[in-house]
């Protein structure tokens, strides 16, 4: 959805890919977070350690 509105998405498949997007100096404009998968909650609050005002979305899919 994203993609198709003409943004730049970069998807990653584990938290510490995350991590080393988010240690990157490109901007980044959103986060989303899947709260559920391994280390999920933690990835979310180093995002908002490093990069406060990043706008963060958190799934929580447990049970689904």
């Amino acid at each position: 959805m994203l993609s198709a509105a003409g943004d730049h998405v970069t998807a990653v498949g584990t938290a510490d890919e995350a991590r080393r997007q988010l240690a990157a100096t490109e901007p980044l404009g959103l986060l989303v977070a899947e709260l559920t998968l391994p280390d999920g909650d933690r990835l979310v609050g180093e995002a908002r350690a490093t990069r406060p005002g990043l706008v963060t979305v958190v799934l929580a899919g447990a049970g689904v």
